[in-house]
């Protein structure tokens, strides 16, 4: 599991999905995690090296100027941080089109910066193939989005490694 991955004595954490139709666009996610969490299950699949990954397809609607879509999970409960000062790099498949924005959601961000600023989160962006790929995140490449307050402040991965409360997966263009 990812807790026994990152040395947790336990992890709480619950996956959960979000779009962008609070700020009135018009996006879809399918299996639709938001509404309904008894849909993650049908969203579980073979990634192609026979282990299990998550398989959602999101399709970027209109109606805002920034459509975005994602998932993501609490490390452990809400609130709770997780230390990872220690971690060389972390490992993930994915396939699809578009890219990907692997985030870091840390203390320092969401709490440390105004409502309205702290939208900046630490993360890679990556760009997906139709195939099957192993991504490997190394802290050197973990950045704060681009045009953030965050990126403004040039906040590092060393100002934010030691309270990390959950991992975003998230895109801004369309993907699956």
């Amino acid at each position: 599991t990812l807790g026994a991955a990152l040395g947790l004595a336990r992890h709480a954490g619950y996956w959960y999905g979000y779009i962008d139709t609070d700020h009135g666009g018009t996006t879809t996610m399918t299996p639709d995690v938001i509404n309904d969490d008894t849909q993650l299950a049908k969203a579980v699949t073979d990634c192609g090296s026979g282990d299990q990954c998550l398989h959602i397809t999101f399709d970027l609607g209109d109606g805002y100027a920034y459509p975005f879509a994602g998932v993501g999970f609490n490390l452990l409960d809400a609130g709770e941080s997780v230390d990872l000062s220690s971690m060389t790099k972390f490992t993930f498949r994915a396939k699809g089109t578009g890219t990907l924005r692997f985030k870091f959601m840390t203390s320092k961000v969401t709490d440390g910066y105004p409502k309205g600023s702290n939208w900046g989160d630490m993360g890679v962006d990556i760009k997906l193939t139709s195939e099957w790929k192993t991504y490997v995140i190394e802290p050197k490449d973990i950045l704060p989005q681009a045009y953030s307050a965050q990126a403004t402040d040039k906040l590092t991965w060393n100002d934010c490694k030691d309270k990390v409360q959950k991992i975003h997966l998230a895109t801004g263009t369309a993907m699956t």
